[in-house]
């Protein structure tokens, strides 16, 4: 189990939150009065030079003292939340399953990251706070300048710049992708839809219903137990009646698409990973045929409410507000691996043939999320794109909290908490998965795999 570790550094009495994660540290406790918390004195520390170097004495005491997996550093009176709560352990190893480092949306010293990466830092920092001074001939009057404080300012802050360049790449990625694609934005953002090559259904009965579509490149037998999971959890959910799952493989791939030669011939050549093939299926069968695009990895634990399944409804999940640290591009707006769309959407039209002019251009990939860069072109450019996208309402706001919980012991009460207002749960086959936590106690997984493990209905 990650041992995390969030220290609060405060100079006064504050709110400690229960969760055991939090631990308040006083700094500069060598020249103040005692607060009954955790103390900078204690062991090597540089807690005396407090007024002078402020919360830089916590970051000393935590690189010198402290032993564990992940190190937060919070202030008294800001903390790192997520939605409206401070954020929470399972989020954090969420995050860091992605990311070196974790920061705030606006600047200030506050950060979390791996203890390895933090000492590094903390090992880089302060050396060249040292070598700083050594320009100083009296160090009393490098202390009294402060200009420990202007250097602690720039420095804790350093991180936040690479945030920073993050979104800047994003902006020169995005330039590239709209200049080359400037004529087909001005047709669908001028209402006039065209396709660069010619989009031919094939003969295709849905008897009626919504179809639901599941891609397996090498088919439902050689799907990994939890990915089985995932499919059974959708034919044991969605009503039979009103919808028809199709699960995609080579072996029926050209019973729905033909991709152009050059698309094939590049997929041949690894320029296009099964993962990007993947992309262009989903936005060619939504398309030519409409309906529901779900990842194999989704597992769904009830049925979904009726208007996300009714047939003239776009529907993308969406969070109510903007995520800014984890998401530079798609920021929470929409999710391409969950989308439903008419036939002949606008969005998943013009995405289909913006991926076949930058493929029929390009042997490269710009960015591994060019699905996302290319409908993030088509929010900004397109104003009825935009319109629709804004208008589906947010939902799923627990859709990525079980995927980190799988190994963790099963508590029935944070099951119940999830699926209140959750019916779909992003889970990944790319984990080595165990039925019994070290003390023998049921995993989220095991759970999963009792109720989903067969095709039961």
């Amino acid at each position: 189990m990650t041992d995390i570790r969030m220290y609060i550094l405060t100079t006064q009495k504050i709110y400690v939150p229960e969760d055991p994660m939090y631990h308040a540290l006083q700094v500069g406790s060598a020249i103040r009065e005692d607060l009954g918390y955790e103390r900078d004195d204690m062991g090597e520390n540089i807690s005396a030079q407090y007024d002078s170097v402020r919360e830089l004495t916590g970051f000393y005491w935590i690189w010198k003292n402290v032993k564990c997996d992940v190190v937060g550093i919070s202030m008294s009176n800001r903390y790192f939340c997520y939605y409206e709560d401070i954020i929470r352990k399972y989020r954090i190893e969420s995050l860091l399953e992605d990311y070196d480092v974790i920061l705030p949306e606006t600047d200030g010293p506050l950060l979390i990251a791996p203890k390895e990466i933090f000492d590094r830092y903390c090992d880089w920092l302060f050396k060249g706070l040292v070598e700083v001074e050594k320009e100083y001939r009296d160090p009393v009057s490098f202390f009294e300048e402060r200009n420990y404080r202007i250097i602690r300012e720039t420095t804790v802050e350093t991180d936040l710049h690479l945030y920073r360049e993050a979104e800047e790449a994003v902006v020169r990625k995005k330039e590239v992708l709209k200049k080359m694609l400037h004529p087909l934005i001005l047709f669908y953002a001028n209402g006039k839809p065209i396709d660069l090559l010619p989009l031919e259904p094939e003969q295709q009965d849905f008897h009626g219903k919504l179809p639901i579509w599941i891609c397996w490149w090498q088919g439902e037998s050689s799907m990994p137990d939890i990915v089985k999971a995932c499919f059974h959890s959708l034919k044991r959910n969605l009503p039979e009646d009103d919808v028809e799952i199709r699960l995609v493989s080579f072996e029926n791939l050209s019973s729905y698409i033909r991709f152009p030669d050059f698309v094939m011939e590049k997929y041949h050549k690894k320029a296009i990973t099964l993962t990007h093939l993947s992309d262009l299926l989903r936005m060619a069968l939504l398309t030519l045929y409409g309906g529901f695009w779900l990842d194999a990895t989704y597992l769904l634990d009830k049925r979904p409410a009726d208007w996300i399944l009714r047939d003239d409804v776009f529907f993308t999940q969406r969070f109510a507000e903007l995520r800014y640290t984890d998401e530079i591009v798609v920021k929470g707006r929409w999710t391409a691996n969950l989308m439903k769309a008419g036939v002949g959407n606008p969005l998943t039209r013009f995405v289909l043939n913006a991926f076949y002019c930058y493929w029929a251009a390009c042997d490269t990939l710009i960015d591994y999320f060019l699905i996302d860069y290319l409908i993030l072109l088509a929010y900004e450019q397109i104003p009825s794109i935009r319109e629709m996208i804004d208008h589906c309402p947010p939902s799923q706001p627990e859709l990525y909290s079980m995927e980190i919980l799988l190994n963790e012991a099963f508590e029935q009460e944070k099951w119940e908490r999830l699926t209140r207002e959750t019916c779909f749960f992003k889970l990944s086959y790319k984990h080595i998965f165990k039925n019994e936590t070290k003390d023998g106690r049921k995993t989220w997984y095991a759970k999963i795999m009792e109720q989903y493990g067969s095709d039961g209905r």
